[in-house]
């Protein structure tokens, strides 16, 4: 998660591994409402139309979607409906990896982008991103998303023989100094050692 935003306002990005049936879409959609958020950031939607009649509640408001196919991919942001936002143009990627919304929150001018990275090092994915992404001057830029890439090489990782950063990760970060952009978490928790995916084929936890 990168953020640069002023206001107190609840995200929640969260990798969902799939919502291609009614009973792990409603599960899903049922875990969202207890976390009490304002903002969520889904990856892995696995749906080839993501509908309010599959997923209707009564505090959904808002939605934007990516997607690929039942199988694979799919990117999604969802607002509550409690939350003010108006948007003003919307990219969404044709192979399911990310959505960008630009609109206002709250009346404040803002990006939202949803994301989910290839697993391989690709690093012209990353500046395709950023190249969908307004001037940081005039919109506060919300960013949620499964990048598929550690930060710190020693905090992100279990263990690792990895000696270097990749270089989607080091194009991340060219990208986020460059918009000013931060990673809430590791802001809050600069020397922690906490992991997101476990690798059974590297037997290693990391955080990405």
């Amino acid at each position: 998660m990168f953020l640069l935003m002023p206001h107190s306002i609840r995200l929640i990005s969260w990798n969902v591994k799939g919502m291609n049936n009614n009973v792990k879409a409603n599960k899903v959609i049922s875990h969202l409402q207890d976390l009490k958020g304002d903002l969520f950031f889904l990856q892995e939607t696995h749906l080839r139309k993501l509908e309010f009649s599959r997923i209707k509640k009564p505090w959904l408001g808002h939605l934007f979607h990516s997607r690929f196919s039942e199988r694979a991919r799919g990117a999604a942001i969802i607002v509550h409906k409690d939350v003010a936002f108006e948007s003003s143009s919307v990219v969404s990627d044709p192979n399911g990896r990310y959505v960008i919304v630009q609109g206002k929150l709250q009346n404040t001018p803002v990006v939202l982008a949803s994301i989910y990275a290839p697993t391989w090092d690709d690093d012209k994915f990353m500046s395709k991103i950023f190249s969908n992404i307004p001037n940081a001057a005039d919109h506060h830029i919300i960013i949620g998303g499964d990048f598929n890439q550690v930060q710190d090489l020693d905090l992100d990782r279990s263990s690792t023989s990895q000696s270097s950063l990749s270089k989607a990760t080091s194009m991340l970060k060219f990208h986020a100094d460059q918009l000013g952009l931060s990673d809430p978490w590791r802001t809050m928790y600069p020397h922690t050692k906490a992991f997101s995916f476990f690798s059974h084929v590297h037997r290693s936890y990391s955080r990405i």
